[in-house]
């Protein structure tokens, strides 16, 4: 069988990789319910969190607010374009309404903030956003064009977007710099090379001139 998928002969003794089938394997199922990667079902972890639109049930923004805090979890908060892209799978799921995330401007109009309190370190808005004058709390788009950021009325009901702490999860260990870095210089090395460390690095150009 070729990369594409099409059969065609070859010599039996040739080594190539095979495909095999079995019967599948009935597995019990458990009592108590698996959750993959420390998340509940349905859920889509990354790093330390756990992201997931519950219940599919509309809501003004702070009673969304208070569905995520009933199970365990908080309007999303998004702090950099990593979490932006694992937040944009979820949405590209969903039905093609907004979804409300944490971002708002109640407390002060046109400074906005995460309503876990974490500062704005990154944003996403969608073309001509942020369009203060449609209200005071943000939400998300869905679908084909998931993931960027709309101002809306905070009394308008979309579903929204819970983030909750994920299970078991141990961040990967900080790597600090070496306290005393080496320093390039080029002493002692020849003119036009380049000093790191004790030794010294160049590129040698050797010219063929053809005699014939």
């Amino acid at each position: 069988m070729g990369g594409g998928g099409a059969w065609n002969d070859e010599r039996c003794g040739m080594r190539n990789p095979s495909v095999c089938k079995m019967s599948k394997i009935i597995i019990e199922g458990t009592d108590v319910p698996v959750t993959p990667n420390g998340c509940d079902l349905g859920w889509v972890a990354y790093g330390g969190s756990c992201y997931g639109v519950p219940g599919k049930i509309t809501a003004e923004w702070d009673r969304s607010q208070l569905s995520c805090q009933a199970v365990g979890a908080k309007l999303a908060s998004i702090k950099d374009r990593y979490e932006q892209s694992v937040v944009t799978s979820v949405l590209a799921q969903e039905h093609g309404n907004p979804v409300w995330i944490g971002l708002n401007d109640l407390i002060v109009a046109g400074e906005y903030h995460w309503s876990d309190g974490t500062a704005v370190t990154y944003t996403n808005w969608d073309y001509l956003e942020p369009k203060e004058n449609n209200g005071n709390c943000v939400a998300a788009t869905t679908g084909v064009m998931a993931g960027l950021w709309q101002v809306k009325s905070c009394n308008t009901r979309y579903d929204y977007l819970c983030e909750s702490v994920r299970e078991g999860y141990t961040a990967a260990p900080t790597v600090t710099p070496p306290r005393n870095p080496t320093t390039p210089h080029d002493t002692n090395c020849a003119e036009g090379w380049i000093g790191y460390g004790d030794r010294c690095f160049g590129v040698s150009i050797i010219y063929i001139v053809n005699l014939f």
